[in-house]
Formats: structure tokens, C-alpha cells, sequence
């Protein structure tokens, strides 16, 4: 199986432990029952370490910092990448990697039952280790922990306080509590009634929890935010020492000035909403605004005659007069009219048509014949006739 199927599997398990409530298998043993969720502060070493912790600097519970409350009053999928779901101080690293690493690998049976929970093969343990980027907890996170008793890993349900210090992949996703040196993998579907064992904090609320959701390509820098000096900070991944920290401007979609990160659910109605926008039918087919479906009115002069369902009055009603229907249609208009009263030199009709003019009295003045087109000339006076050789002479002609 390929890294994009594997992290494909991943994604689809985070989204199924949210969508059935976000609890717990009740795996493992150590006499973990199902439903049991235990409840980790950032220095408390938890059940059954793997390691001596190697947290640089744990904060005590009463001292964790109160986180702002997630996007939505239910457990939310925010993606590895996203900017300050992280926090951490500038050139300080949360976690010694070195010593998680000589822990490890001078027991081989301890080494042997990590690797095996991350899937990777024990020499690795040391290359790994020094991929993961020291981080802290943004907010309350619910994760898979595992102890280590009788040679062998146990997993549990936990979740982990906000501030307590983690290593984190390239895809943001937490993979060591460096409290207890346990390995962390997402968390699974809960099984039965969620019962919360271990101590509680005072901004604990197990309704407004964070699962985290892999990046979908691999992060160079990690986007933190210092909110003990409010300001940004871009860590890269895999600087183990945090020595390579700069301050950044506000990422984009962040509040400004100093005001704490906020937090955007991959899995809220909000943003389900967006990647599939509901529609209703009359939009989402045709652009046209309700009323307007119905083909439009057409004119007296569109409508057809034999249209069946028309009644026998609005048949009538589109029915040009006759001058107007017929006159296209018929090669013999019934009343020609002339364009101006006194006609320029009119072609000249036919008989036939000559002879259907006396039917239409009243426009027979109209008609001129056909002799009468022609102009009027001036009366000239009849001149006498002289034979060739006639020795009469002309008189002078009167003009």
C-alpha cells in the first residue's frame, strides 16, 4: 500500500470517529474498559510510560494556557497544516529528541513495541525521531495513546491538554507526548457510554475538542503561535533544537494584531455547506426567477389559427384584416391603395384587373388608364400639306 492510500485510510477513520461521537474503542488492556477516556495535563506522565519524559520546560496544569474555544460546540477536524493549530516559543524546543532517542534504542524490547505502533522498523527509530518537529498543543486534542507494560504497547483513549508538548510529521500530525515518551496515533470510533478517568482542568469541556486530520503534502515549515509573546512564528520541519525559528506576519484568515488563532472545521455544517451548496430545482436548473417558467404571451399576430387550445374567440382575435393577412398571400389584391394621391407613371394592369376596377366604384377615380398616363402636350395647329415641286411657298409659321 502506497503513502497516498495510507494517508487516504487515515483521513477516512478521523472522519468516522467524529461523525459516530468522537469516543472511545475501549482497546487495549490495563483494565480499560469501553467508553474510557483518560484525561492527560501537559506534565502528568499518564498511563504506563514508554519513557522518562523528555518534555524541556513542562508546564503544570494550573499554569497551561486556556485555549479559545474550537469553531463549533462539537469535536472538530482541523487539518495539520493549519496555521497556529500549534503553539511554541521562538529558538525554545518543547522536546529533547536526542534523549526520546537513547531511551529507545538502549532497551530494544521498548524500541521494539514503539516502532511497531508507528509503523516503522526499529533501526529507524533515531532517523525517524529526527523528522518530527517539537511542538505544543493549540487546543484540547483527543488522540490514541499508547502505553508500554509487560514488553508490549497497550493503546488507550486520551485526551491531551492544550499546551502539553508533542512531536509532530510533516503533515501536522502529533506522533510522540514527550511527557511519557508514548507513541500517538489518531483516535478511534467510540464503544459504549464515554466515562472521563484522570484529572479534569478548569477549561475542559468534552464537547469542544480537536482531532487533527493530515495535511494533504508535507509541510517545509510549521506555522506556530507564540501566545505567551502573541506573535507568529515559522519553525522548520524537522529542526529538532528550534533554532531556525523567524517571526512572520499574520498568516492570511488569521485575526490580527495579538489576538489568539482561531480554528476552521473541516467537518462543521458551515463548511459542508460551502462544498455543496444547496439548490433548489427552479435554480439549480433554470436561471430564470419563480413566475417566468411559463412559456411567454404571444402576439395576435404569432399565435396560430389552429391552435386546439385556443377557444373559438381568441382564434378570432389574432386575425389580421383582410388588407393586411391577404395581401402577401393573393397575387390580386382586393384594394390596392396608391402611395400618394397623384401616381408617378404606375405599371399598367393587366385586363383582368382592369375589369374587376368597376366592382370598387369608389376607388375607380384612383385608377388611371393606361392612355391617360402619359403627359399632356400643348394643341399644335395643323399645317397645310406642299407637294415635292410645288412652286406655292410656306407662309410663316405661327411660332
Amino acid at each position: 500500500m502506497n503513502l497516498g492510500a495510507v494517508l487516504a485510510l487515515v483521513a477516512a477513520v478521523i472522519v468516522a470517529f467524529v461523525l459516530q461521537g468522537g469516543g472511545s474503542s475501549g482497546g487495549g488492556t490495563g483494565g480499560k474498559s469501553k467508553g474510557e477516556i483518560f484525561l492527560e495535563t501537559t506534565s502528568a506522565s499518564g498511563t504506563d510510560p514508554f519513557t522518562p519524559s523528555t518534555a524541556s520546560h513542562p508546564e503544570k496544569a494550573d499554569e497551561a494556557v486556556e485555549p479559545v474555544a474550537p469553531p463549533a460546540n462539537t469535536t472538530s477536524v482541523v487539518n495539520g497544516a493549519h496555521p497556529g493549530l500549534y503553539g511554541g516559543t521562538k529558538n525554545a524546543a518543547s522536546c529533547d529528541v536526542e534523549k526520546q532517542i537513547t531511551y529507545l534504542t538502549r532497551e530494544p524490547d521498548r524500541g521494539k513495541a514503539f516502532s511497531g505502533v508507528l509503523g516503522i522498523r526499529q533501526p529507524e527509530i533515531p532517523s525517524y525521531l529526527r523528522s518530527l518537529t517539537p511542538v505544543r498543543l493549540g487546543w484540547d486534542t483527543r488522540v490514541t495513546n499508547h502505553g508500554y507494560a509487560n514488553k508490549a504497547a497497550s493503546s488507550y483513549q486520551a485526551t491531551l491538554q492544550a499546551g502539553t508538548a508533542v512531536l509532530i510529521d510533516s503533515r501536522g500530525v502529533p506522533r510522540v507526548r514527550c511527557a511519557s515518551g508514548n507513541p500517538l496515533t489518531p483516535p478511534v470510533t467510540v464503544k459504549g457510554t464515554k466515562t472521563y478517568t484522570g484529572q479534569k482542568w478548569a477549561a475542559f469541556r468534552p464537547a469542544a475538542l480537536v482531532v487533527v486530520k493530515p495535511a494533504e503534502k508535507p509541510m517545509k515549515t510549521v506555522t506556530l503561535f507564540d501566545r505567551e509573546r502573541k506573535e507568529w512564528l515559522a519553525r522548520p520541519s524537522g529542526d529538532q533544537s528550534a533554532g531556525e525559528d523567524r517571526e512572520i506576519p499574520t498568516p492570511k484568515g488569521q485575526p490580527p494584531g495579538e489576538s489568539p488563532p482561531v480554528l476552521k472545521d473541516e467537518q462543521s455544517p458551515e463548511e459542508q455547506h460551502k462544498e455543496q451548496p444547496g439548490k433548489t430545482p427552479e435554480t439549480s436548473e433554470t436561471p430564470d426567477t419563480p413566475g417566468t417558467h411559463e412559456p411567454p404571451e404571444q402576439k395576435p399576430e404569432e399565435q396560430p389559427k389552429d391552435n386546439p387550445e385556443l377557444n373559438p374567440e381568441q382564434q378570432k382575435e389574432p386575425q389580421s384584416p383582410p388588407e393586411q393577412q391577404e395581401e402577401p398571400q393573393s397575387p390580386e389584391p382586393q384594394s390596392p391603395e396608391p402611395q400618394s394621391p397623384e401616381p408617378q407613371a404606375p405599371e399598367p394592369k393587366s385586363p383582368e384587373e382592369q375589369q374587376e376596377q368597376p366592382q370598387e366604384p369608389q376607388q375607380q377615380p384612383q385608377q388611371p388608364k393606361h392612355e391617360d398616363q402619359l403627359p399632356q402636350l400643348p394643341q399644335l395647329p395643323r399645317l397645310p400639306y406642299y407637294p415635292p415641286g410645288s412652286s406655292e411657298q410656306p407662309q410663316s409659321l405661327p411660332f
